[in-house]
């Protein structure tokens, strides 16, 4: 959100192709870094909490019940790919995972309100993996697809990323957008300059 020269307030909309998981067994902790889930295609962050309705005389009255988060992960599915056996194994294993959602739309500015060199906005938290999907569809690339189950809700802070590991998110998102590496073709292209009225011929 910014101003301009007006004071005017503006929105930008967070893209969900810059929006990035990385995962480590929480046994791990002390001896690696946390990675980057390579060719996911989407998660959703769900937060949930049952409402139980108590009838009285006066009528229905709305209490409050357990809350829950998860986050559906979707990836394409591929050799060779030791976070997503991690994530497999920690399933089979039931062992705790960490978590965090990095946004790269989102840098952590500083006291002037300039970015801070590869540091972002982040949510954190552990959860337990309740499944694992794994698809063979004929007609489309192989995904796997599990729910990570947290422990409570998601919390705010911020991570600082190396350059080269930006440099890769930026280039996964584009590689996703086409195939084989090749751009797509623009559903709309902006016009750039006042086109020349045509006379109509008398």
């Amino acid at each position: 959100m910014a101003k301009d020269k007006g004071g005017a307030v503006s929105v930008d909309a967070s893209q969900g192709a810059k929006k990035v998981l990385y995962l480590r067994l929480r046994s791990e902790r002390p001896f690696k870094d946390a990675q980057r889930l390579p060719l996911q295609t989407k998660h959703t962050i769900k937060e949930d909490r049952s409402v139980d309705t108590a009838q009285t005389k006066d009528g229905g009255v709305a209490a409050g019940g357990a809350y829950t988060s998860s986050i559906d992960i979707e990836a394409l599915d591929v050799k060779n790919n030791p976070v997503a056996d991690m994530m497999h194994y920690a399933m089979q294993n039931n062992l705790k995972l960490e978590a965090w959602e990095l946004d790269f739309d989102d840098p952590v500015l500083d006291d002037a309100g300039k970015p801070i060199p590869n540091t972002y906005h982040s949510l954190y938290n552990t959860g337990l993996l309740n499944g694992w999907e794994a698809d063979a569809d004929v007609e489309n690339n192989s995904t796997i697809k599990t729910t990570l189950v947290m422990d409570g809700p998601m919390l705010g802070g911020q991570e600082v990323v190396e350059s080269d590991e930006i440099d890769e998110v930026k280039l996964y998102y584009h590689i996703l957008k086409g195939e084989q590496g090749i751009a797509p073709e623009p559903l709309y292209e902006p016009q750039t300059k006042t086109e020349t009225p045509v006379n109509p011929t008398p």
